[in-house]
């Protein structure tokens, strides 16, 4: 496993979990927000904003990321469920939504729509509760997380099941299988964000 971002460490606790033995190789890993200075911009988890907004599908490419958000939501709550991994800085809370000039898919949203659409305790803003200049607003039950937290506690989480670290730089995913240790490695997977001079993938944000 290449990367120890939150999808990589994401990937690296589902292998796991499923029975394999898993490796983690990355130059940088997670810790506590006090110790990850501005040397390590490259390392973008830690910085990244981690909160879910549902968006109501329009097309298929919307229909799939709303599936995603989803099985998202639903394990983000399977994780804080009954008070437990409270260190890995989640929190459920209300989200309010006000749009100045809602698309119609919004218009259309109601409760029984919503909850169609997996929406949790959605309900709609009435006029008077709308800031001047907005003409729609609504809530739902939504989450938040602590991205330097949460990638500690994957980290952790690795570890505890008992996944292996390596601190290292990559150049070429293939490369791995040159090293002793890697050897009889089956398979690489690479969830470097942009890196191995991939001219396909190209940061976005930042």
């Amino acid at each position: 496993m290449c990367s120890a971002g939150v999808i990589g460490l994401s990937t690296a606790n589902c292998l796991i979990q499923a029975g394999f033995k898993v490796t983690i190789i990355a130059k940088d890993f997670p810790g506590p927000f006090e110790l990850i200075g501005p040397d390590k911009i490259s390392y973008t988890s830690p910085w990244a904003g981690a909160h879910n907004r549902f968006i109501p599908p329009t097309n298929g490419q919307e229909a799939q990321e709303h599936t995603f958000a989803l099985k998202t939501f639903h394990h983000m709550a399977k994780l804080v469920g009954e008070g437990r991994h409270r260190e890995a800085g989640l929190t459920f809370m209300k989200g309010i939504e006000y749009l100045e000039n809602p698309p119609q898919q919004y218009l259309n949203l109601n409760r029984e729509k919503a909850e169609e659409l997996g929406y949790r305790d959605f309900g709609l803003l009435p006029d008077d509760k709308l800031p001047d200049g907005v003409k729609w607003g609504c809530e739902y039950l939504t989450w938040c997380v602590n991205p330097m937290m949460y990638c500690c506690f994957l980290l952790r989480q690795f570890v505890r099941l008992g996944g292996s670290v390596v601190n290292g730089v990559i150049h070429h995913p293939t490369k791995l299988f040159d090293q002793d240790q890697f050897s009889s490695a089956s398979v690489v997977i690479n969830c470097s964000g942009f890196g191995f001079n991939d001219q396909a993938v190209v940061p976005t944000r930042g």
